[in-house]
């Protein structure tokens, strides 16, 4: 990740403007890994029997939270700055 920038003063007050520049293979590789992810999220409560899926939802929405926590903060930061 290459981060630039650009500080100017009209006297009394400063100004930066910060612009980050960041590889595209890494935002692809980071999607691809978001993607996988988010299908686990959706193809695992499939593979719980329907007798068990209440022990389950705890875990299932803890593992969504932590998907957006992370990677995908992450990724909209590398996209948008």
């Amino acid at each position: 990740m290459n981060n630039e920038f650009d500080i100017k003063n009209d006297g009394t007050t400063i100004y930066l403007t910060l612009a980050v520049k960041s590889h595209s293979i890494g935002k692809f590789l980071l999607s691809l890994v978001i993607c996988v992810l988010f299908g686990l999220l959706f193809y695992a409560p499939s593979l719980i029997p329907k007798e068990e899926i209440s022990t389950y939802i705890f875990p299932i929405v803890l593992f969504a939270l932590l998907i957006f926590a992370f990677p995908v903060r992450y990724l909209l930061r590398h996209f948008y700055g």
